[in-house]
């Protein structure tokens, strides 16, 4: 008897198969099995076993029991414009492992995958305007960095300008104990990558890092102020100005850690401060003791600066002042006993 759907039987024929949805299928099956496939690469949007990295993270340290198995509680998760391209840099450079299946849309852009560095686990994905997400390449700068620990930091702070990074501060020691150094990959994130010092290799501050206290400070208690800046336009002519006035001993000027402003740390006074020519991060204005106000007022003046108004309150005396670039300040003379 003759099949009654031969009719519509059509003959075969071969079509392409459907990229993104191969590369996830052959990244599926290669965890399944537990190995990468031969001769495949990062671009191909290939993956290492699930299973072994979950395993390793979840050993290395307790998690709360609402975390997802092999997370932490917090997971960075961030945006790049090429997204097989940083897989590659990122396995490459910084010695990730990719994790998990990578998941590819169906434009072909990379949607979500995941990177173990060490315990740490980090997610990318690709640009999606559509969806408010962009990566630094497509607006000016950065708001966050990455800081990784490394073997050699000196050999990955190389290797990553040699494979396209800008270098921002090379590796050198620094007081908390590493040896650091600064870069901006190619996708735009700004990395800090560091190695820890020897136990006896103390490296004492230098005039721009945040020191301690001064000796004579006393106790410091929860919640007082620690430490502050004081944006001005220029911070060498602030120096020299409040030098002149107070006696305030500036560091030479260093760039600051986003390499777009300057700063001048003041180190000898009780409490620690500096100078940084911030524009979008204004100061309060500051209200300084002084044990004789009528001097101070003539000193401002004869350094330039302007004395805009005098008084005397039941708290002591008092002077509002501008210095030579314009910022506002007082002067107080604490009443007797106050």
């Amino acid at each position: 008897m003759a099949d009654p759907l031969e009719a519509l039987r059509q003959p075969a024929t071969p079509i392409a198969p459907d990229a993104a949805f191969s590369a996830r299928l052959k990244s599926r099956l290669a965890a399944a099995l537990g190995r990468t496939p031969p001769g495949a690469s990062m671009s191909d949007t290939t993956t290492h076993t699930r299973a072994g990295i979950v395993a390793d993270v979840a050993a290395s340290a307790p998690t709360p029991g609402y975390v997802q198995p092999g997370y932490r509680t917090l997971t960075p998760y961030i945006c790049v414009h090429d997204g097989r391209a940083a897989l590659d840099w990122y396995t490459e450079v910084l010695g990730a492992t990719v994790r998990g299946e990578v998941i590819v849309m169906a434009d072909g852009r990379v949607g979500h995958a995941e990177l173990a560095f060490g315990e740490v686990t980090l997610m990318l994905a690709e640009e999606f305007p559509e969806m408010g997400l962009v990566s630094p390449r497509s607006q000016e700068g950065h708001s966050s960095s990455l800081s990784l620990y490394v073997p050699d930091v000196d050999a990955t702070y190389a290797h990553a300008l040699d494979r396209g990074a800008t270098g921002e501060r090379p590796p050198e020691d620094y007081f908390y104990g590493a040896r650091t150094g600064w870069f901006q990959d190619p996708f735009g994130h700004r990395w800090s990558v560091q190695t820890p010092l020897a136990a006896d290799a103390a490296v004492p501050p230098r005039p721009d890092d945040i020191g301690p206290p001064a000796a004579d400070a006393g106790p410091q208690a929860v919640g007082e102020l620690g430490y502050f800046p004081l944006t001005t336009p220029d911070v060498d002519r602030a120096a020299a100005f409040y030098g002149a006035l107070f006696g305030w001993a500036a560091a030479d000027a260093t760039p600051t850690q986003d390499g777009r402003h300057h700063y001048r740390h003041v180190g000898n006074t009780t409490l620690p401060f500096g100078f940084v020519d911030n524009p979008d991060s204004p100061s309060p204005e500051h209200y300084y003791r002084v044990d004789d106000l009528k001097a101070m007022v003539a000193r401002v003046r004869d350094l330039g600066g302007k004395v805009i108004s005098v008084a005397k309150y039941e708290s002591g005396g008092n002077a509002v002042c501008k210095d030579d670039q314009g910022t506002v300040f007082q002067l107080w003379q604490p009443a007797p006993g106050y």
